[in-house]
This record gives C-alpha cells, sequence and structure tokens, in this order.
C-alpha cells in the first residue's frame, strides 16, 4: 500500500517544472556532445529534433496524459488512507468480509490494513460521480464541490481509462459518459495542450489537500504548494 502521502502531487510539480527546461536542457546536451566533439549545435540539427518532437508528439502526450491523471488518482487514495488511519472509525459500516479474508491473517493490525487497502481500492475503482457520492455520504466530505470541475475531472479520468485499455481509440461507452463526440467511434482521442491538464490536477489536488487536512485534523502537508498553485494557475489559462 502506498505510505508515502504527496508524492503524487509532488510530481506534478516536478513534471510541471521538467517541461518548462526543454529549451535549456537541449542547450546543456548540445554543450556536452561538442565537449565529446559532435556538432550538432547548428539550427538544422535544431529543426530536426523539432521535427521529431511534432512526430511523436501524440505519444509524447499520451505518457503525459497517463502519468499525471494516475498520480492524480494515487494522490487521493494516499489521502484517504492517511484519513481512515487517523479516523478509523469511518470504517464501521454494514459491508462483510468473508472468513476466508479474515483467517489470512494472524495480527488484527494485518487484517486492519487489509480491510484499509481493500476500501481504497474500492473507492478509486468507481467514476467521479459514485466516488463523489459515497466519499460525500460516508465521510461527509465533497471531493469536487463544483459541478464544472467534476465534469472535467470525468472527462480527464475516462479518456485516461480509453489511452490505457483502448491506446487512445474513442468508444462509445467514451461518448455516453463524457458527452464528448468531437472524435467519431473509432478514432484516435485527440489531446490538444496537456499541460493545461497537468496545471488543472495541480490546483484540484492542492485544493481537496488543503480542505481535507482541515477537516480530518491531518498533519500539515510538506507540498511545495506556492509552487503547485502559481504554476498550475498558469499552465491552465
Amino acid at each position: 500500500m502506498v505510505r508515502a502521502n504527496g508524492k503524487a502531487v509532488g510530481f506534478l510539480g516536478f513534471v510541471i517544472d521538467l517541461t518548462t527546461r526543454m529549451d535549456k536542457t537541449y542547450d546543456q546536451i548540445t554543450i556536452a556532445l561538442q565537449k565529446l566533439g559532435d556538432d550538432i549545435s547548428d539550427q538544422g540539427d535544431r529543426e530536426s529534433v523539432q521535427n521529431h518532437l511534432v512526430r511523436f508528439s501524440w505519444y509524447n502526450r499520451k505518457v503525459l496524459y497517463e502519468n499525471t491523471a494516475n498520480n492524480f488518482l494515487t494522490y487521493v487514495a494516499e489521502l484517504f488512507e492517511e484519513i481512515i488511519n487517523r479516523h478509523p472509525e469511518i470504517l464501521n459500516s454494514n459491508e462483510k468480509i468473508s472468513y476466508r479474508e479474515i483467517m489470512q491473517f494472524s495480527r488484527y493490525s494485518d487484517l486492519r490494513d487489509y480491510i484499509v487497502e481493500k476500501k481504497i481500492m474500492d473507492l478509486t475503482h468507481q467514476g467521479v460521480d459514485d466516488l463523489r457520492t459515497e466519499i460525500l455520504s460516508r465521510y461527509n466530505f465533497d471531493l469536487f464541490p463544483k459541478k464544472n470541475i467534476r465534469k472535467r475531472i470525468a472527462k480527464i479520468l475516462e479518456r485516461r481509462n480509453l489511452l490505457v485499455h483502448a491506446y487512445g481509440k474513442v468508444n462509445r461507452r467514451y461518448q455516453d459518459r463524457t458527452g464528448d463526440h468531437s472524435c467519431s467511434v473509432g478514432e484516435r482521442i485527440r489531446l490538444e495542450r496537456p499541460m493545461r491538464m497537468v496545471g488543472f490536477l495541480s490546483r484540484v489536488a492542492y485544493d481537496i489537500d488543503g480542505r481535507a487536512r482541515k477537516k480530518f485534523r491531518l498533519k500539515r502537508s510538506k507540498l511545495p504548494y506556492s509552487e503547485i498553485i502559481t504554476v498550475g494557475a498558469w499552465l491552465d489559462d
């Protein structure tokens, strides 16, 4: 089970910082290669690199999109793991666990960890609306209080599912769940300006983390809030 709460959001900040350094990185590589006797500093070589970046741009966006969405989901899972460990009483419910599951463990602490992990997995495998409804009813915490935020999150995660399970090819389930008919069934999904998505998820995670820590009296997070919110807002402009 993931233990290092907040690392996923930290990764968002890392990705943002990394993508803003592309030209600087290219120049550093050029200098290093020149020292080895390879000259790639002329404009033609730079344009060749840029052409390759354009050629593979969809695949670059795919990787960025998948990883950012996955890390956002990981962050949500980590946060609620911390909440449940801080307030185990919120696990009380009418849900049942089989004897077979219970008999796997010789210590209560191991059984409790298993129940927490199972609950977190169940939560994060739900759709956005179902996830919000269950967390709101069970924990009295609104993960996505604004309708426009929920709609955009749902679309991002459905796109992520297409990329992971269908290599980005649109199906009717995606269209029904998102209302997005900009691409035909069987056509590869368009991933314009993925860094806007990174900035948006950064701000959403920042908002969730602040509200959750206040409500559930969690330890102060060490996330780079000022960097995430500033750069995230800029990217989402």
